[in-house]
């Protein structure tokens, strides 16, 4: 029996070894977002007697989520490694959308999805698009948006919208994909708001 306690305590010992092995961390994914975006229309000079809620946009995968999408053919998308949206996608639309409208000064009050309040209007965003693409012409960055602005006493739908920017990236890499992102964001946004200012002339609060 002795003669077995060595080889024994031999296997002990590297499952021992085994169990104590350390792996290596992975490291924590890069947090990005927009940033702070300058309103790229200049405000209005009298708001329309309106209060207008912005809901959340409609999304499905995968631009319901935080990856940073790219698109290297029509088919597919990648996700960048290492790297996360602050908060979803629609988040993220919905929260410039906001900003856009109110510094716009074209309507009375701007809601934000959350809010509790009463609003005349409801304006409806679906996200199509938000993501890089890569073609044998370059990087560009796609945002795209349909929407709809509905009067909410009568459940009529005002105006529709099919709102897309394409911005070109100097390159794929996240300094270069930001700027487009931003500057894509902001045209939409700025675009949004000044269609709905001239989709609501005339329409009063009820």
């Amino acid at each position: 029996m002795m003669r077995f306690a060595k080889p024994l305590m031999t296997i002990g010992s590297v499952l021992l070894m085994s169990a104590c092995t350390v792996l290596p961390e992975s490291e924590p994914p890069r947090i990005v977002g927009l940033g702070d975006i300058t309103p790229q229309q200049a405000a209005y000079q009298s708001p329309r007697p309106v209060s207008m809620r912005v809901d959340l946009p409609l999304a499905s995968a995968p631009f319901d989520g935080t990856l940073v999408l790219i698109q290297p053919s029509n088919w597919e998308f990648q996700a960048l490694p290492g790297t996360r949206w602050r908060d979803t996608m629609p988040v993220l639309v919905h929260d410039q959308l906001v900003q856009s409208l109110r510094a716009s000064n074209g309507f009375d009050n701007v809601l934000a999805a959350n809010s509790a309040a009463n609003a005349d209007i409801s304006l409806l965003p679906e996200l199509r698009g938000f993501h890089a693409r890569q073609t044998d012409q370059g990087t560009t960055v796609v945002i795209h948006l349909y929407y709809e602005l509905l009067q909410n006493r009568t459940r009529e739908t005002l105006c529709v919208l099919d709102e897309k920017q394409v911005v070109p990236a100097q390159s794929t890499e996240i300094a270069s994909l930001m700027a487009a992102f931003r500057q894509g964001t902001a045209e939409v946004a700025a675009n949004t708001a000044q269609w709905a200012f001239e989709c609501l002339e005339g329409v009063d609060a009820d």
